[in-house]
């Protein structure tokens, strides 16, 4: 399986889009090597990373803004560029360019068990995990859900805080990708929304907007500065 980039760039609109990610997922489920691409999400295929790291949540993000009479179009870059994807809102109302740029709440740990999930077809999801190697080992414990909650959050509202101190371009609007099997509760949700609400009132960042897209359950959520420069 291969993704060119003039595929990847085409201006598509959000239910276009869709319809494309669902075409590539089903060509990936059918690739002989599926687990390496999938799970491994090799350097080889960047752009099979970028289409389940950014394309899946920033259809997501599309479809939050869709409403009635609106037309929404979504251009992706290929490339490293400031921006992962520009997100155009066309309705009677409106016409306004968001450029979104994703990023996600990987981390070393999370990327070492979809390893050893795609090599040996096992991986304990919680406890200890270590490479010797080549050789992934992970070692199964019990946890606090409530507590591993708290943390995944703290990290999305890390990845929120080190785009927004580095970006200048007022622009720009963040979405950090929650991609993990995990659903979290409403409190601790709305916890992640009062904190960046209070980063932004205080230390207002050269951006647009701030967004979190859960993937267990679909959901986005976030903030906007609205034209008079309150956060909303």
């Amino acid at each position: 399986m291969n993704i060119t980039a003039p595929e990847y760039e085409q201006r598509r609109s959000i239910f276009q889009c869709c319809d494309w990610i669902n075409a590539q997922l089903t060509l990936l489920e059918r690739a002989p090597n599926f687990e390496e691409l999938y799970f491994e999400r090799s350097k080889k295929e960047p752009l099979i990373k970028k289409l389940l790291e950014e394309v899946i949540p920033l259809a997501y993000f599309g479809l939050y803004f869709w409403r009635p009479w609106r037309t929404i179009f979504i251009t992706c870059s290929a490339s490293d560029q400031a921006y992962d994807t520009e997100l155009e809102l066309r309705d009677p109302r409106t016409e306004q360019t968001l450029y979104v740029e994703v990023t996600t709440t990987e981390t070393p740990e999370s990327v070492l068990r979809r390893q050893k999930l795609a090599r040996d077809g096992f991986a304990h999801f919680t406890g200890k995990v270590w490479r010797d190697g080549r050789t992934i080992h992970t070692e199964g414990e019990m946890v606090d859900v409530y507590e591993e909650c708290e943390q995944i959050l703290s990290v999305a509202f890390e990845r929120f805080q080190a785009k927004a101190i580095k970006e200048t371009d007022r622009r720009t609007t963040i979405l950090v990708y929650v991609n993990t099997y995990r659903t979290f509760p409403t409190s601790l949700r709305t916890q992640l929304i009062e904190r960046t609400q209070r980063y932004v009132t205080a230390n207002d960042p050269n951006i647009s907007g701030i967004y979190y897209c859960y993937s267990p359950d679909l959901g986005v959520e976030g903030l906007h500065r609205r034209q008079n420069g309150y956060w909303e």
